[in-house]
């Protein structure tokens, strides 16, 4: 689609590639890139990345959180799954976007605790990095802090090329775990 930019392009073999860009718009491509299927993404938000895993499971990522998954390919109904999580910081802990993005092979994460409810100084905090697949990749924190903003270095050396995704937990600790 001319007038649009191009923001990831993923090939998973020399026949089989995706194109991601402005306005929704995703491109697929079964013969080398000769011809390219425009695909229905019900999103006009600009996306970011797409990463296929085989031919039928691939994921996009666009502003705003925004998440897209197909287990056809993306093919008829794409997207199976949409998430979009709001703009609004939550309450009690703030994950910010990691920097450089994309990065190799290492990257810095930034993240603020604010004070826990119930008069508690300290919180129980576990930062986490997952694969596509869902699977545990590190453990980057997982230790009692107090209030405050933290930074933490993740170093991908000996993981292969792709999207991780970072998860962040914080859970008030009771008086007594102090």
């Amino acid at each position: 689609t001319p007038g649009f930019t191009i923001h990831s392009m993923n090939f998973l073999n020399e026949n089989s590639g995706w194109i991601t860009g402005d306005a929704g718009y995703i491109l697929r491509t079964t013969d080398g890139g000769n011809r390219w299927d425009s695909l229905i993404s019900n999103t006009h938000s600009g996306l970011k990345s797409i990463q296929f895993i085989n031919n039928d499971t691939g994921f996009a990522v666009g502003y705003n959180g925004l998440i897209l998954r197909t287990t056809n390919g993306g093919g008829p109904g794409f997207p199976v799954g949409i998430k979009e999580f709001s703009s609004e910081s939550p309450e009690g802990f703030y994950l910010s976007q990691n920097f450089p993005n994309p990065f190799n092979p290492k990257t810095i994460i930034n993240y603020t605790l604010s004070a826990p409810q119930g008069g508690s100084m300290f919180s129980y905090v576990q930062l986490k990095i997952y694969d596509m697949l869902g699977n545990e990749v590190a453990t980057l924190v997982n230790e009692r802090k107090s209030p405050g903003s933290y930074s933490v270095e993740f170093d991908g050396a000996d993981f292969s090329s792709g999207i991780y995704f970072i998860k962040l937990r914080q859970a008030t600790l009771n008086k007594s775990e102090k």
